[in-house]
């Protein structure tokens, strides 16, 4: 009877621990797929900012052209035309 009984009661702790690791397993593969969310998420937010610093780096070179033209053309009206002979 006792051998039994122990027999019962490592079964029980058996199908306990088997229980506990397919609740683990599946605690896993949700924060895998949360992980790979996140992963994603923050390739697409990487993308976006490296986006807006393309565009920034754009509209810059654009001012300062158009900085130096304005300097140009100023520096340009500003001479004084040769004197007519």
């Amino acid at each position: 009877m006792r051998l039994r009984t122990s027999i019962s009661a490592i079964s029980a702790q058996i199908r306990d621990l088997l229980s506990k690791i397919d609740h683990m397993a599946a605690e896993i593969a949700d924060l895998g797929n949360a992980k790979l969310e996140g992963e994603e998420q923050l390739a697409q937010a990487n993308a976006e900012k490296d986006a807006w610093k393309a565009r920034v780096a754009d509209l810059e070179k654009e001012q300062n052209f158009r900085s130096q033209m304005l300097a140009l053309m100023k520096e340009t009206l500003e001479q004084k035309p040769p004197a007519a002979e």
